[in-house]
């Protein structure tokens, strides 16, 4: 999709050759987004006059984003994702005041990916990953009885 006309307000989107999306712009502002490769590294946020209103940083580790640093005009804020063992982003965790953490946005997950407990969508968000795909392909076992399953034939 390059373009979505809502209304009133058009929205256009550029991608990279590989399908990532680069920009998003409309009449109220854009966002341009940065990787390292596959993985989103940072994310502006600018008003219809080109000022930037807000910049997320994405600090990269071995499972995919360790942190998330927000910075708008009114200070920087960071949290940690945290994750379940199929790689779903469940939660985040931030610093409170000076010796305490919150505990927020708490999502579980199905056997088949489906959120159980907390919001259908919004954050935390957990994109298409090879993980989040694993737990995607679990809906195609059909249960034959006493825990044998059999996979179907992929299309």
């Amino acid at each position: 999709m390059t373009s979505l006309n809502n209304g009133s307000v058009a929205t256009s989107y550029n991608y990279r050759a590989d399908g990532m999306r680069v920009l998003k712009s409309n009449s109220s502002g854009s966002t341009v987004y940065r990787y390292d490769g596959q993985m989103a590294m940072q994310d502006v946020e600018a008003n219809a006059s080109g000022v930037v209103q807000k910049v997320t940083n994405y600090a990269l580790g071995s499972r995919g984003i360790d942190g998330i640093s927000v910075t708008t005009s009114s200070g920087t804020s960071v949290s940690y994702p945290l994750y379940d063992a199929h790689g779903n982003m469940i939660s985040t965790l931030a610093k409170s005041g000076t010796n305490g953490y919150t505990y927020s946005a708490v999502r579980t997950f199905n056997a088949r990916g489906n959120v159980r407990l907390g919001a259908q969508t919004g954050a935390p968000a957990s994109p298409l990953t090879p993980s989040s795909l694993r737990s995607q392909s679990l809906s195609r076992e059909k249960p034959l009885g006493r825990g044998t399953l059999l996979h179907e034939p992929r299309p």
